[in-house]
């Protein structure tokens, strides 16, 4: 009977001790997680971006593309003000190039970040643009 309340004993003690570890491992991957969003791994990026497009040395179609990545860069940072105005110059892009598949792509990244700002009669506006115009 000693025995089996000992063991019972360690076993709860273990139980514990594993869920107190893995909590606090979890809380570090989480902490880890914000340093990385706070990086300026994103910061490089997007500074990357700007220096080649402004170099204008690739087509339309690559320029927007590198303005249509820097807009969901930045709409990951949560600066939607500024990944409509990269998300606008990618448009702008695709629609000198005619590339109806980006342009309907970025039409709905722009009707996202619009609507996270508060602005739902422009969100709806670019989400229902029709491709034709």
């Amino acid at each position: 009977m000693k025995q089996s309340n000992y063991l019972l004993l360690l076993v709860v003690l273990v139980f514990f001790t594993h869920c107190k570890k893995n909590h606090s491992e979890d809380k570090q991957s989480d902490e880890d997680f914000i340093k990385f969003l706070n990086d300026k791994t994103y910061t490089k990026s997007i500074k990357r971006i700007d220096s080649i497009a402004k170099a204008n040395i690739y087509s339309d179609h690559k320029t927007g593309l590198l303005y249509y990545e820097k807009g969901n860069i930045l709409g990951h940072l949560e600066k939607d003000v500024e990944a409509i105005g990269s998300f606008k110059k990618a448009l702008a892009s695709f629609e000198k190039e005619g590339d109806k598949k980006f342009i309907a792509q970025t039409n709905m990244y722009l009707g996202n970040s619009e609507a996270f700002i508060s602005n739902n009669e422009k969100a709806s506006e670019y989400i229902t643009e029709p491709l034709w115009t």
